[in-house]
């Protein structure tokens, strides 16, 4: 696990619960992401900048063009990083290749999430303009209409075999009260095949994704 405190990082093995490594990263950082064989992480600093880290040696290995991200993750495969923007934008960058920009993936409003699917095949955004869309990785064309909701997306996320998106929007009840609508999508025909609500608000509520027996609807907090 990797523990920010300002611009200082701490490297600690979760088996043994001791510390790996000290470095300073001369950056205020909001999040991080490991690479799956976990040797690189992707994070966004206090200015929303990002950039590609090496976990062991601790120093920069690139720093991505895209301003105002509030997330990013690696590919299953690593080859490649996704990351969502208020920009109205995700962007693709291409690992091997220098972490040079693939594609650029645009609604019409901010982006708050961006995930592959675990085939390397899709990547599913959730965008403030109300839609989530899945894309083609080759190609970084849309590959379904726009999966419409009433409010605000802040969450899409593939389910483990990549039939099923699980989609999360905030919406007004007839109180003027915020709740979380939560829907399942069929990618093969874009219909709903699950669509309730949860009372419970929490605005520090972000993602909601499947479990591995794709029953089961997980949420962050």
């Amino acid at each position: 696990i990797l523990v920010f405190d300002g611009d200082k990082a701490q490297l600690w093995d979760t088996d043994s619960n001791s510390l790996i490594k000290s470095f300073t990263t001369n950056m205020l950082h909001r999040y991080a992401c490991f690479s799956p064989n976990e040797d690189q992480l992707v994070c966004s600093d206090s200015s929303y900048f990002v950039t590609g880290m090496d976990v062991k040696k601790g120093y920069t290995i690139k720093h991505l063009d895209h301003r105002f991200v509030c997330s990013a993750v690696y590919s299953p495969n690593g080859k490649y990083i996704a990351t969502a923007s208020l920009t109205k934008s995700a962007k693709v960058w291409d690992v091997a290749n220098d972490y040079s920009e693939a594609h650029t993936l645009i609604h019409g409003a901010a982006v708050n999430s961006v995930n592959f699917d675990l085939h390397n095949q899709y990547i599913v955004t959730a965008s403030n303009d109300s839609t989530a869309r899945v894309w083609d990785i080759q190609t970084g064309r849309p590959v379904t209409l726009p999966l419409k909701h009433n409010g605000v997306v802040t969450s899409a996320s593939f389910s483990y075999d990549g039939n099923y998106i699980v989609t999360k929007c905030i919406v007004h009840d007839e109180k003027q009260e915020y709740i979380e609508n939560v829907r399942v999508w069929d990618v093969n025909n874009e219909n709903v095949v699950a669509d309730f609500d949860i009372n419970s608000y929490n605005k520090e509520s972000i993602n909601v994704y499947f479990d591995k027996s794709g029953d089961v609807i997980l949420k962050d907090r």
